[in-house]
């Protein structure tokens, strides 16, 4: 870290406290750390006519790295003690480059034993929440979320000389309902978790989201807090229609750091 990022973050630290306590009552707050992801993905891509693709685990059978080191970024709004906006982003890309050992059907392309395959697989995601704390008392308080869960995904396999080559795209737009609650047991240290779901069968579209989280917190001052937890991302998607049908399982979890800045 710079010495002129080490200078900001020092004089943002010397800021005097809102009248009212920007992490609980009213404020912003942004939360900056690292998640160590760990990956499951199975995907299935269809071809135009209808046919259908090889089920293939990137993990496993294209060579995808498991684990991986990804940063975070939360922002909340506390309009007062008991509304609040929540702003989320994760992007997680990953690629790959293996010799296959099974034939693979992948959208309209097939991929013979034994050739050497690029792949790449890129997803960002959005979440967007409204909390209303419809139980509040001292630190402690229950909320219920009302959002919107946006993924986008590219994906792409391609032989090592380019003469086979399939690529497909998709941003799922899903809203979510969820809880989350918190429990402040001491001045300074607070438990918090929240478990947002949703579950579709219309038209084209079958599948069902999880997603979660829960964290330990260290309050420095009214300012700024340490924190550490583990984060959970679960999707399960069958597609019947348009160029990227098929179904996508799609499962990163693991322990996550970060501080959170308020003012």
């Amino acid at each position: 870290m710079n010495k002129t990022i080490i200078a900001t973050l020092a004089s943002l630290a010397t800021l005097p406290a809102l009248a009212a306590d920007p992490m609980n009552e009213q404020g912003v707050s942004v939360r900056l750390g690292g998640f160590y992801s760990s990956s499951d993905t199975t995907l299935r891509l269809d071809a135009a006519n209808g046919a259908l693709g090889t089920s293939i685990s990137l993990e496993s059978d294209l060579g995808f790295e498991e684990s991986k080191s990804l940063p975070v970024l939360d922002a909340t709004w506390r309009i007062n003690p008991r509304h609040r906006i929540e702003l989320g982003y994760l992007r997680l890309a990953r690629d790959s480059q293996k010799t296959i050992t099974g034939e693979i059907r992948f959208g309209d392309q097939v991929f013979p034993v034994n050739t050497n395959v690029n792949a790449n697989f890129d997803s960002d995601v959005w979440r967007l929440s409204y909390g209303w704390s419809f139980y509040r008392e001292g630190g402690n308080e229950l909320s219920l979320l009302l959002g919107l869960h946006t993924t986008s995904f590219e994906t792409k396999l391609e032989s090592a000389g380019g003469g086979i080559a399939e690529a497909a795209e998709r941003t799922i737009p899903l809203p979510v309902i969820g809880l989350q609650g918190a429990w402040q047991f001491s001045s300074e240290w607070r438990l918090s978790a929240y478990a947002q779901v949703f579950s579709l069968e219309y038209d084209d579209y079958d599948g069902t989201l999880v997603n979660g989280a829960v964290s330990a917190e260290y309050r420095l001052n009214r300012n700024w807090a340490l924190g550490a937890g583990w984060m959970l991302n679960d999707y399960n998607l069958d597609i019947t229609k348009g160029k990227a049908r098929g179904s996508f399982n799609y499962e990163f979890s693991g322990p996550m750091a970060y501080v959170t800045a308020a003012f």
